[in-house]
């Protein structure tokens, strides 16, 4: 005996494999199915309907909404239409009046489903046997009005005419539109996008433009021509330190709050979430500017990582010529352990693949805002992930609009760059904030307070 719950098949397949009927577990209640529908009495079978079941031998209680017993499923007693055997067999003593001889057709029960209980209608799937109905065996429904109980509101089926309205109907003053009940949606955002990939362009000039005055050697230009290009060229970058590091980790912190504070949606975040999305722009944001960064100053031919503050370190295969010497608060070869490796993929993974789309500050500002909201997708509550692809939905319309406006051919191609890119950000970002909390907890280098604060999010 094979004692096994089915939870698919229709006790068909259970049968055959020779389980026990008492065996097979019945059919959960479909919850998504609307409770009014079981009320409305075209689900429920009609008295003429339950007598023709009883007659068959079924349950008179079956209703288009339940299952069928499982009796009826079975290959060997499936109930087949009556035959002139079957009617001889019969106690001769009762008239022929006082009994009806309608039996369901096998195809009726066969259609039957758990998915599809509409295939099993009421009275009118259930017909008379050819052979009975040629031979006039059958009664007249009329004699069998006795038999039926009393008509009750439950079985009664009324077919209600909606009277005709007038289809110029002028809603009044204050029923609320489509258009408002859009405007009212959560998850929308009220700038085109076209407005809002400006916006994201705006705040990455603004960001430049501060690098410029904090870090360069020509800082009112930042204030008389303010243009929001790279401020560094090859020519001025220098020699990287951690010490220096450490200052500059602490602007880009500060980068991050002011993006966060123009970020759309922010009003609608909690306090908790609002500390979600700007842990993301703190550390998330130093990989990717550095990525951009690198990409617009180095030589095609060089292999090498500029940082926020205008300082490089080289990367290329056993170059250690610049950015790895040995410092006060660490040594060459502690360099060289903790960060090669990470250089090495950060540079084939991230850099790379931006210089080699040539990207700009458009495509540039449009990852940043993608990866605002996406590098925490696993993090977010669902809220905050349907606020990312309300942003990531119009930033890349608005970034096909700008290409559709410069010319560019392969504008699709270029997207489809973008978005597999954010795939490495993602890496690159879990990868950083391991790294962090190595950093901390094994007392490596010091952490800056507001890194170690976003760390415990």
């Amino acid at each position: 005996e094979l004692r096994m719950i089915c939870r698919a098949c229709r006790y068909e397949k259970c049968v055959e494999a020779g389980m026990k009927r008492h065996c097979v577990q019945k059919r959960r209640p479909n919850k998504k199915k609307d409770e009014e529908e079981d009320e409305d009495p075209a689900n429920v079978v009609s008295p003429l309907a339950q007598y023709e079941l009883q007659m068959a031998g079924a349950s008179a209680s079956i209703v288009k909404n339940e299952p069928i017993s499982p009796s009826m499923f079975t290959r060997k007693d499936r109930i087949e239409p009556a035959s002139e055997e079957d009617i001889e067999r019969k106690d001769s003593s009762l008239p022929v009046d006082d009994y009806l001889l309608p039996q369901p057709h096998s195809s009726s029960v066969d259609s039957y489903t758990e998915e599809d209980p509409s295939a099993f209608t009421p009275s009118t799937s259930f017909g008379i046997s050819a052979a009975l109905f040629n031979q006039n065996v059958v009664p007249h429904l009329s004699h069998l009005t006795h038999l039926l109980p009393p008509r009750s509101p439950s079985f009664s089926i009324e077919v209600k005419k909606e009277e005709p309205t007038s289809t110029t109907t002028t809603p009044p003053s204050d029923v609320t539109t489509l258009a408002d009940v859009l405007c009212l949606d959560k998850f929308s955002l009220a700038m085109s996008s076209k407005e809002l990939l400006n916006h994201f362009v705006q705040q990455e000039k603004q960001a430049m433009d501060r690098r410029r005055m904090m870090f360069t050697s020509d800082p009112m230009r930042a204030f008389t021509d303010p243009d929001g290009t790279v401020p560094y060229s090859r020519s001025e970058i220098k020699p990287h330190t951690l010490k220096g590091q450490a200052e500059a980790v602490k602007f880009d912190h500060f980068l991050g709050y002011e993006y966060c504070r123009n970020m759309p949606f922010l009003d609608r975040l909690s306090g908790s979430e609002k500390i979600q999305l700007y842990r993301i722009c703190a550390l998330g944001f130093s990989v990717l500017d550095i990525g951009y960064i690198s990409s617009c100053v180095m030589n095609d031919e060089e292999s090498i990582l500029v940082f926020t503050d205008g300082t490089y370190s080289t990367c290329g295969q056993d170059d250690f010529s610049v950015g790895w010497e040995d410092e006060d608060i660490i040594t060459k070869s502690d360099k060289i352990r903790l960060f090669l490796e990470f250089n090495h993929d950060f540079f084939n993974e991230v850099i790379m693949p931006m210089k080699k789309m040539r990207m700009d500050r458009f495509e540039h500002a449009a990852l940043k805002a993608i990866c605002s909201w996406k590098l925490g997708l696993l993090e977010f509550p669902h809220d905050m992930k349907m606020y990312g692809s309300t942003i990531q939905t119009k930033v890349i319309e608005g970034l096909l609009q700008y290409y559709a406006e410069s010319g560019v051919r392969d504008g699709d191609i270029r997207v489809g760059t973008i978005v597999l890119l954010m795939g490495n950000l993602f890496r690159m970002y879990a990868q950083v904030t391991e790294m962090y909390k190595q950093l901390d907890l094994f007392d490596l280098l010091k952490v800056d307070h507001i890194t170690k604060a976003l760390l415990c999010v």
